[in-house]
């Protein structure tokens, strides 16, 4: 009984050092996240065991992004109202063999010499199709999420390979090219003149 009274009185302290926010939207069932982690509480929803201090508010759907300050005090329930903005995805594509032809949701797109494109997408799921001359066609169906850029890496496989059921290998990420230390120049080892055995004499 002294053990449970302990741990009730050790929760109520802790629960007067910390506060709640209740968070409502115009978007029911968006994610809230606090402070940029995600809490795995949906809106309407109440978050508790905040410190005391401003946080800021999130809520996040695939299609909409909103957020909001709000001032927790401790042993109180602040109360946040988010709404929510609807934005456009983006994707960067990176494309192989770099002639290769790409299309997203039934329009065609135009690649730069190094098969690459950027792109600005609704949110939502979006048909990809990438095909080149005697290389195997690629077709998929991707998620875009608004407010991010999404990197799309597609290597085709030549008819050969595909034949063969090889597994293509991905494409380069974005990266730039990390800087390495030159290597010293190769030197030549010095000659080393080798004095010829002599001759035995004639007998």
């Amino acid at each position: 009984m002294l053990h449970f009274l302990a741990i009730f009185a050790l929760s109520t302290a802790q629960a007067a050092d910390t506060g709640d926010v209740h968070v409502s939207s115009d978007l029911d069932g968006a994610i809230i996240l606090v402070d940029g982690q995600n809490t795995g509480i949906r809106t309407p929803g109440t978050v508790t065991g905040l410190a005391p201090g401003a946080h800021e508010i999130i809520i996040r759907t695939p299609c909409a992004l909103g957020k909001a300050s709000v001032e927790v005090t401790a042993g109180g329930a602040a109360i946040a109202h988010v709404d929510g903005r609807v934005g456009l995805a983006k994707a960067r594509f990176k494309i192989s063999p770099r002639e290769a032809s790409l299309s997203v949701g039934g329009k065609a797109v135009r690649l730069d010499g190094e098969g690459l494109a950027s792109l600005t997408l609704a949110c939502g799921r979006h048909a990809i199709r990438v095909e080149a001359q005697g290389h195997a066609t690629h077709e998929e169906t991707k998620g875009f999420r608004a407010f991010e850029v999404a990197a799309v890496n597609i290597s085709l496989q030549s008819d050969t390979i595909a034949a063969l059921g090889i597994a293509p290998s991905a494409a380069p990420e974005l990266t730039e090219p990390e800087a390495t230390e030159p290597e010293p120049a190769a030197t030549e080892a010095p000659a080393v003149a080798v004095a010829a055995a002599p001759e035995p004499e004639a007998t």
